[in-house]
Order: C-alpha cells, then structure tokens, then sequence
C-alpha cells in the first residue's frame, strides 16, 4: 500500500507497541509522520528509544488541533476513546483513521489480492479472539498449538504485538505456500489440510474491535481502494463486567464485542464461549457457523490432554475453546491433545516463575505472577485455581467495578497484602464496614518490594507452623490484583515485571528453567 508523501498523525504513542509499530509502518511506506501523545517523553521513554532512527516529528505532552485538520490520515491508538474532540473534528471534516489493526488487515488484503493476479490462490486465515479474560491464554495456545503442529503461525493483536511488524513475514509465507500448495481451492473456504496456509491470530479488545468500525465511518474510503481481510475464525472467550469507566453500560461494552462476529462470511466458523446472558445475542448476531461451547463441553473436554501445565478451571476453559477451533480447523481429534500437552501458559496470566525455599521447613514456595487479572472476577479465578494455601496481592486502582469478587478471593487466601491505590481504599472500606468497625485489614503497600517482602515474611511464618506439611504442597506466592494498574504503575506489564524483579531478588529463590527461545 502506498502511503507515499501522505501526512499521517499517530494520536497516541503508548507503551505497548501499537503506536510505535504505526509510525515506523507509515514511514517505510513514504509517510511525513507526527507522533502526538498527552504523555511526556520520560513516561514515554521505551516506546521512543524504538523510534529514534527515524525521521518523525513529535508533539508531546498535548495534542495540537492543526495536527488533526491538517493531516490526510490519523491513526487511532486503542487506549484514545472515540469521542475525543480533537478525533470527533477530524471525523467531521472527512479525515481517514485507521488503526494498527485495520492497517494490516488492509495491507493483508491487499497484498492478497496482488499476489492472486499472478494466479496464486494466496489467503491467509485470520483468527480474532476477544472476551473478557482469557484473550491472551487462548491466542497463545492457539499460536502454540499451531507452530506444533508445523503450520507457519504468527500472533499479534492486544498481546503487544503489533502485526505490523509482521506483515512482510506474512507476504513470504503466503508466497511460499502458493508455491507448494498450488492447487489450493479459492480464499475464505475451508481446507481440508490446515497446514496448506499461514494462519494469523490476532487478540483483540473490545477497544480494538470498536476502532475497526469507527475505521468505516471515516474519509479511509477515500484514501485507500482495498477493504479489510476480516478475521475467517472467531472466538469469543467469555463475558463478565469490564471497562465500564470508558463504556458506562454493558450493553456498550458487548456491542464492541459481539461486532467482530457479525461481518464473518458463510465459510467462517465462531467459537461462543461462556457470555452468561449475552450468549444467545453472539450466537445469533454471528456471520456463518456458530459453536456454543456451553454444548460441546463433553466434547471439548476429550480433545485435552489428560495434564496441563496451566493450572485453574478457568485456564482449562480457555483450552477447551482452542481445541474446539482445531478440530473445526480440520486437525484429527486424536492430534489435538498432543499440540496442547506442553503450552506452559502466557507471561504475567499465572505464569510460573519457580519456587521459593522456606528455611525454617524447608517447605517450597511456588510463585505466580498474573498482574494481566485486571477485573475482579479474574483475581478470584486465579485463588481457586490452588489447592494450596495462597499468599495474595491484589488491589490497584478503581474500573468502577464490584470488588466483591477481590473480597471473595481474600478470604479464600490464606493473607492477603493490598497495592496501594483507589481500589484498594474502596477494598479497604468494604472489609471495615463488613467489620464492623474494627480496624480493616489487610495493609496497604506502597511499593511491590515491600509487598513481597511482607507476603515472604509471613509465609516463613506459615511453614514454621506447620512443619509437617507435605513439601510439594507448599504455600502460594500469587501476585492477581483484579483492579488496573495506573498510578503505581505504568501498565500490567510494569506491574508484573516490578514482582518478577521483587521475587528473583529473594534469597533462595529458584526460577523455573527456561526453555528454548
């Protein structure tokens, strides 16, 4: 796609990869770019090091109205909401926005297209996978049971992975592939042999699917003559209350998220997983052929290995929802437990980091960072996935959700230890009044290290009561806040890489073995 000369506007650098990938995409296709965040340089210090050999013009620290009418393209960072003035003027006077996201999917159909004129049957399957929790643990196992299987896979989305930054990557595959599989039937139709086609799967936030619409209403049309390869497969996790300080209302929120389902075609297969009270609304709003997990939950169950890596009901059903897509996919139902054996999980969602000894026992820790549990329902979740007794931190900053579900979680937990933060303060409020006056418990941290040190301490407290507990059934170290990050932090990501930090600075700390890159 030729963007050469175009004025292009990146509203909304980031720190997690979208924004930057954007510019450095339109400046290798000829753009002039202007990078503009209300951010400052230091907060955004990661994302700018990644740019700094490249010719980009930056306004940070606010948003200058002229970089908004005078420009040909804006791209929308996820995190900017859709009613932003200076977004809502340049939609009015027929500016195109765009998205990393619609970009490439615009670029992959493009690209599609150009190399079908020279009688290639090239088209890539596409995979979206929304919900609530759990996008991640899926897209992941997906990712990993593909690449097992030896299909060429790549994986972006709100994972923090741009897909940009793989889109050339695709165009090799998709060339390599029409090569060795010339007799491929036409685009969008299921193959009996999945690995006859570069497979992309895109997580992707209810932020992120809404965007992909806005991209629609929008001067793109205009702009550019290619539409967008929408995803060929569809799954849809769970739904649970989320995001409600940028929706307001549910109904909101599941409109974002069942809109992905709606354009897929006649040849698209959706996965519907657990949505409570909206699930007959994504089933019937669903383009295509529709699977309700809720009836295939025998079946689904079979396609597993007996053991999993991952602990937690909830991480189980995130991989009954995988091996549903692979065996519509076309792989052979006594394949698919053997490409799901060894997914070991996802970085900062109950991702094992080693055990911890505990000298006065020599009883072993295990610990578990999952700082992605940004919703309480998430952070409950996460204690009964454990048999164990569990040393909890959670709390952060206030979604304007119900924290009874954080509440729940604290009282399963053997001690509970707070983050500071507006979540926290109501946690702490609630706990005092169901109290009855006395003193709330638990303290408030004001940094991970002294978090962690008191959940240490009191463990080493825990194993000398209990000398003759079994060793392998140690006590648990689980950072799961169920509240955002914002204030302590810069995102999830910080959070969850201060605590592995906090835990790999302890003494007799034992970090799992990593395995090949």
């Amino acid at each position: 796609m030729n963007m050469k000369n175009l004025r292009v506007t990146v509203m909304g650098l980031g720190l997690h990869g979208g924004g930057a990938a954007a510019a450095r995409f339109c400046v290798s296709r000829g753009a002039k770019v202007t990078v503009t965040d209300l951010r400052d340089a230091a907060t955004l210090e990661s994302s700018l090091d990644s740019l700094q050999d490249l010719d980009i013009r930056y306004v940070l620290g606010e948003h200058r109205r002229e970089d908004f009418t005078d420009c040909d393209l804006i791209v929308k960072n996820p995190a900017v909401p859709r009613n932003a003035p200076l977004l809502r003027l340049a939609l009015e006077q027929g500016v195109a926005v765009e998205t990393d996201i619609s970009l490439f999917l615009r670029n992959l159909k493009a690209m599609e297209e150009d190399l079908r004129k020279g009688g290639d049957s090239a088209h890539a399957q596409v995979v979206g996978i929304t919900g609530t929790k759990g996008k991640s643990s899926t897209t992941s196992a997906l990712h990993h049971a593909l690449r097992t299987a030896g299909v060429t896979s790549f994986m972006g989305g709100n994972i923090t992975i741009s897909p940009l930054l793989f889109l050339d990557d695709i165009r090799s595959a998709l060339e390599h592939h029409a090569a060795e599989f010339h007799t491929l039937s036409g685009p969008g139709s299921r193959r009996t042999d999945p690995r006859r086609h570069p497979w992309v799967v895109l997580e992707l936030s209810s932020f992120q699917i809404g965007d992909l619409h806005l991209v629609g209403e929008s001067g793109s049309g205009n702009l550019f003559s290619h539409g967008m390869h929408w995803p060929d497969w569809g799954i849809l996790t769970n739904i649970f209350v989320d995001h409600q300080d940028y929706y307001g209302n549910m109904e909101s929120y599941v409109a974002d998220k069942r809109s992905l389902f709606s354009p897929m075609n006649t040849t698209s297969w959706s996965i519907i997983g657990n949505a409570g009270e909206w699930t007959p609304g994504f089933l019937s709003a669903a383009g295509g052929n529709t699977v309700d997990a809720a009836d295939e939950g025998v079946q689904a169950a079979s396609l597993l290995p007996e053991k999993l890596l991952v602990p937690g009901e909830h991480q189980t059903e995130n991989l009954k929802l995988t091996a549903l897509l692979l065996e519509k996919a076309g792989f052979a139902r006594e394949e698919i437990p053997g490409l799901l054996v060894n997914f070991p999980g996802v970085e900062h969602r109950l991702q094992f980091l080693g055990e911890l000894g505990m000298e006065s026992s020599g009883m072993r820790c295990r610990v578990y960072n999952d700082s992605a549990a940004t919703i309480p329902e998430a952070c409950l979740a996460a204690v009964e996935a454990f048999n164990s007794p569990v040393f909890l931190l959670c709390g952060g900053s206030d979604k304007g959700l119900d924290p009874g579900p954080i509440i729940s979680a604290m009282n399963k937990a053997e001690k509970s230890f707070l983050l500071e933060g507006s979540g926290s303060v109501e946690i702490s409020k609630l706990i005092h009044s169901s109290m009855g006056g006395t003193p709330a418990n638990p303290v408030s941290y004001s940094s991970m290290e002294a978090a962690v040190q008191a959940a240490v301490q009191a463990m080493q407290e825990f194993s000398s009561d209990h000398p003759g507990s079994d060793p392998e059934s140690g006590p648990v170290l689980l950072l799961s806040p169920g509240c955002a990050s914002f204030g302590m932090f810069l995102n999830e990501f910080h959070r969850g890489r201060q605590f592995i930090a906090a835990v790999e600075h302890l003494k007799n700390f034992i970090p799992v073995p990593q395995g090949p890159a």
